[in-house]
């Protein structure tokens, strides 16, 4: 019995997609979803212009569509179904083989990118079963990306270099200078990731261990991992942020600190939020992306974060004198949100400090933080400026900016934070 066998019995909702024999020796599996997308090739080709892997690597495209899907949408589909069977004939033979596998008629309520990514994502746990690989990894990208010339052999030396790793962020970067871009879009882009690069650093500046990207196009899983987390789910948006922020509990995880992946700058009504929509919000001006969460908001978890090792030994009254010091606004979130109780059950669960460590935030995580921080947002925090907040987390980090400093420019020193050695 191969070691994928339960999750696909339990887990996978469609029989085998790829009617072909995996190599023996499949190690990697990049899962493209695709709906209605006229940027597919050359996504396809500037995977083809890359160094090519050392490992035999399959790419999967889910092209997909709801039930009740508008006929323009299934039009273009099946255009790129018959474009990508003529392309193929054409792409050489080598370590890379392509496959495309489509899936109409999705059930409305569940149909998305999280069901597309997930059916291409069993499908790849199905091809390593069927390969015997049990230490096959899965790399996810989307229809509208580009990719670096050393993607594939960055993301096999990222897992070769640490065996321990079940997952990795990839490096990403919107192209602020596709020719195309006109200057709203670009003013729009900018101001999106910056808000992406200062949430996930001020988690990470609160004390959070597992403070992280979550780019549905900018990660890579190893097959195990995956299997072990359940898999992907099915949500129409952000089935990324519960994917990844479920799998970093399972162990060990790493960056891989430059931009390999650069996604598409469009606006887009496939999801109901994300990049896409947001874009649209900001074109029409519903939401010019001009504030964010309060920087004092995250700085507030710090003494929280800081005293977990101390947690573990204290008894209940303890427990309240100790959260009774904290800033109020989290003091009413811990109080409203039964955290006393939490930690009691924590610690009757753990044999020692370190496991109690480990598992209090597998609680306390990254969910956890998004809804402390709605709450506090409610009544005891305004939403600050997007560039007073980013210049605040800069400088408790060490780095001036000028009172001048616009979106752009404070974008690229998140990027040279992120990225020290890319140039």
């Amino acid at each position: 019995m191969h070691s994928f066998d339960s999750y696909l019995k339990k887990h996978a909702g469609f029989p085998p997609l790829i009617p072909d024999e995996p190599e023996e020796t499949l190690t990697c599996c990049v899962v493209i979803p695709s709906y209605r997308e006229p940027e597919l090739f050359q996504t396809l080709e500037s995977l083809i212009s890359a160094a090519p892997p050392t490992l035999p690597t399959e790419v999967i495209i889910v092209v997909n569509s709801p039930e009740g899907a508008p006929t323009e949408a299934k039009e273009i589909n099946q255009q790129t179904i018959r474009q990508f069977h003529s392309w193929k004939q054409h792409v050489p033979t080598g370590k890379i083989s392509f496959h495309l596998v489509h899936v109409p008629e999705l059930r409305k309520k569940w149909a998305g990118a999280g069901w597309a990514r997930k059916i291409g994502m069993d499908e790849a746990i199905r091809r390593f079963n069927q390969a015997g690989t049990e230490n096959g990894f899965i790399v996810s990208l989307d229809a509208d990306c580009r990719v670096s010339p050393n993607y594939f052999t960055a993301i096999e030396k990222a897992f070769q270099d640490c065996p321990k790793c079940q997952l990795f962020t990839i490096g990403f970067e919107h192209d602020l200078q596709e020719p195309w871009l006109d200057g709203k879009l670009c003013e729009g882009i900018t101001r999106y990731e910056l808000y992406m690069r200062y949430y996930r650093h001020a988690m990470q500046l609160s004390g959070y261990p597992n403070a992280i990207y979550t780019v549905g196009s900018a990660f890579a899983v190893r097959a195990g991992a995956y299997v072990k987390q359940g898999g992907m789910n099915r949500k129409k948006a952000g089935e990324d942020f519960y994917f990844l922020h479920k799998v970093v509990q399972l162990g060990t995880f790493g960056e891989i600190n430059e931009p390999l992946v650069f996604p598409g700058i469009r606006t887009s009504d496939r999801v109901p939020f994300g990049t896409g929509p947001k874009l649209a919000q900001f074109l029409s001006g519903e939401d010019l992306m001009e504030t964010t969460y309060s920087f004092r908001a995250f700085e507030d978890l710090q003494p929280f974060f800081r005293k977990v090792n101390e947690l573990y030994h204290l008894k209940q009254q303890q427990l309240t004198e100790t959260i009774d010091i904290f800033p109020a606004p989290l003091r009413r979130f811990l109080h409203q949100s039964g955290a006393i109780d939490m930690i009691l059950e924590l610690q009757s669960n753990c044999s020692g400090d370190s496991v109690f460590s480990r598992r209090f935030f597998h609680r306390f995580n990254a969910f956890w933080i998004l809804k402390y921080l709605n709450f506090v947002h409610e009544k005891e925090y305004k939403p600050e400026s997007l560039l007073k907040a980013t210049q605040q987390l800069l400088h408790e980090k060490g780095i001036e900016s000028t009172p001048s400093s616009d979106y752009s420019t404070l974008l690229q020193i998140f990027r040279n934070l992120d990225y020290p050695n890319h140039i």
